[in-house]
């Protein structure tokens, strides 16, 4: 009964801990904004590591064929597209009547949690909008276009952090713990006791 109830201590104290704070998705919109040339999201850092960061990219030709497939994605320090380049990524799968998150990965790039951040999209066509809330929706920033206008809005937009990993001392506990589960297991079945003869 020790034994398992000793076990079951190691392997909680042996799972990764929740350091990330999670997603950050904007994920209503009531009008759509041309992109060309640019626009962007600012948004503050909740995670260290992100992963996935895309906005919702509709198909604004109206009438007529689209010819261009792809957005520009920068990543920048910093409120606005004049911030430090920290990366930048194309967006390739754009196709006639497209509606969805236009998701590139950031994978690998830190960021300070707690500092602004820039998401800024480009496309020298008008074929392409992004979708955008008028109103304030996230508090954690805000549009940024290349006009800027007295009204409060916020693109259509995520930023998903990368998935936890756990730390190599946290992987070695988490291994004890569970090789201590299979002896605890071996030991009240019965395994590995020394035969003794019948009499």
């Amino acid at each position: 009964m020790f034994a398992a109830v000793s076990t079951s201590l190691v392997l909680s104290a042996a799972l990764p801990s929740a350091s990330q704070a999670g997603p950050i998705i904007q994920n209503f919109s009531n009008e759509a904004r041309n992109i060309s040339p640019w626009v962007g999201q600012s948004f503050t850092a909740e995670d260290a590591l992100i992963d996935l960061a895309g906005v919702w990219v509709v198909d604004f030709t109206f009438a007529g064929v689209a010819t261009d497939s792809t957005v520009e994605y920068e990543l920048r320090q910093g409120i606005g597209p004049g911030g430090p380049l920290l990366a930048s990524r194309t967006f390739s799968g754009l196709a006639d009547g497209f509606a969805g998150f236009a998701d590139v990965s950031f994978a690998g790039i830190p960021l300070v949690v707690g500092a602004p951040y820039s998401l800024i999209v480009r496309n020298d066509t008008f074929e392409w909008a992004v979708a955008s809330a008028f109103g304030d929706f996230y508090a954690g920033g805000s549009a940024l276009l290349p006009v800027p206008d007295q009204f409060e809005r916020d693109l259509r937009f995520h930023v998903l952090p990368a998935a936890a990993v756990p730390e190599p001392s946290t992987l070695l506990l988490l291994g004890t713990g569970l090789a201590a589960a299979g002896t605890a297991v071996r030991r009240r079945r019965g395994f590995g006791r020394t035969p003794t003869a019948s009499r």
